[in-house]
C-alpha cells in the first residue's frame, strides 16, 4: 500500500509540473463534451451521475460539478476495488469513469462487473 501511494504522489508531481490538475480535468471534460454531441445529447446532461474509480485527489470533481454532474470518487483509501462492493445503489449510474486504473490490478474482473452492476441499463 505504502508503495502504491508513494508512485501516485511521484505522478500527481509530475503531473503538477507539465500542466495543472484544473486543466487536466477541463480537458477531460471538454471530450465528454465531444462525446455527448456525438450521441446527440443523451449522454451527460445536468442532473447526470459519474462515479470516479481510482480518483485520486478527485481532481474531476469541480470540473463536473461546476456543469451541474453529481459526482463520487472512490481511490484505494477507502475502497479495494478488487474485491469490495462499490457503495452504490444498482443501475443508478450514467457514467462510471476511471483513468489509468484496470491495467494496475491484478484482477480487474470486480472493477467490472460493479461497474456494470453501477450503471443504468
Amino acid at each position: 500500500m505504502k508503495d502504491t501511494r508513494k508512485y501516485f504522489e511521484k505522478r500527481n508531481q509530475r503531473l503538477n509540473q507539465d500542466t495543472s490538475r484544473e486543466d487536466l480535468a477541463k480537458r477531460e471534460i471538454k471530450t465528454l463534451q465531444i462525446f455527448k454531441e456525438i450521441t446527440n445529447g443523451k449522454f451527460l446532461h445536468s442532473g447526470s451521475s459519474v462515479i470516479d474509480i481510482g480518483c485520486g485527489d478527485q481532481f474531476m470533481k469541480n470540473s463536473f460539478e461546476s456543469i451541474g454532474v453529481g459526482y463520487r470518487g472512490f481511490d484505494i483509501d477507502n475502497l479495494d476495488i478488487e474485491k469490495d462492493r462499490l457503495p452504490v445503489v444498482d443501475d443508478s449510474q450514467d457514467l462510471i469513469i476511471s483513468y489509468a486504473l484496470i491495467e494496475h490490478l491484478s484482477s480487474p474482473i470486480n472493477m467490472i462487473e460493479e461497474s456494470l452492476r453501477c450503471l443504468k441499463p
